[in-house]
């Protein structure tokens, strides 16, 4: 190839540079601004369809028994004031809270559970919902732990809970707390202890994938749960309480 064939080729790359790149670009940039939307309209549509129904036909308020065998209850606001039930309410979101306190002489416990829609509020988020966070922070000093404590509601065995002891000012509490997202564990409120297979399936959730009702159950008391847990009016408690997703599934 002479000089001027060589001038003619670069003439033609010049050509095709200026007048097809330009367009290819465009072209690949439009179709990935169209796949960017598909994808977002389609994260927002597709999980209302998707989403797991819940199976509880009662408000929370109804479906835990206000005076079982023995025991007297008294439901307590989870935040002490308007402002702070304000901002509970902005930074949990959930769509149900419940917090009841039963008393009986001079034992009591206290069985607190929150409830979220499908879709409502991410698993991960729940998390920081935890005792080992919030009860810390509020000036409990945490003490012994238990992340897999094996227990039975009658004959029904339960998810494994996560079992705390907290003091603060000679007081102590023991707790016991479960997070269920779908039915089973979720695996966030166990954090790195977790043995939950559920835990990896959550952390990034597909938004192509059905979304799950979740529930938060805390219960504490001062008294150790040996001697509660036999109590027929305990054990009617924890019977409503199982259905909400503590009872474990195979």
């Amino acid at each position: 190839m002479g000089l001027a064939g060589a001038l003619k080729a670069t003439h033609h790359t010049a050509v095709i540079r200026h007048h097809f790149l330009p367009k290819f670009w465009k072209v690949t940039f439009e179709v990935v601004i169209l796949g960017i939307l598909i994808f977002a309209i389609g994260a927002q549509w597709l999980p209302s369809r998707l989403q797991a129904t819940t199976h509880r036909p009662e408000p929370l308020t109804s479906w835990l028994p206000h005076a079982p065998a023995g025991w007297s209850s008294e439901d307590v606001s989870i935040a002490d004031t308007e402002v702070m039930r304000a901002r509970v309410d902005e930074a949990l979101n959930f769509n149900e809270g419940l917090f009841r306190i039963y008393r009986r002489g001079g034992m009591s416990f206290g069985v607190y559970v929150a409830y979220w829609a499908p879709g409502r509020f991410h698993p991960r988020l729940v998390f920081y919902h935890v005792p080992d966070f919030c009860w810390t922070g509020a000036g409990w000093t945490m003490g012994h732990e238990d992340y897999a404590r094996e227990l039975r509601a009658g004959s029904t065995p339960l998810w494994h809970a996560q079992y705390r002891e907290f003091t603060r000012a000679g007081s102590l509490q023991h707790v016991l707390y479960w997070h269920v997202y779908g039915g089973r564990l979720s695996g966030f409120a166990e954090g790195p202890h977790s043995n939950s297979t559920e835990f990896l399936d959550t952390l990034t959730l597909n938004p192509f994938q059905p979304r799950h009702e979740q529930y938060f159950i805390r219960i504490s008391s001062a008294t150790p749960f040996e001697e509660l847990w036999p109590d027929p009016g305990f054990q009617e408690v924890m019977a409503r309480l199982a259905p909400l997703g503590l009872a474990a599934k195979s």
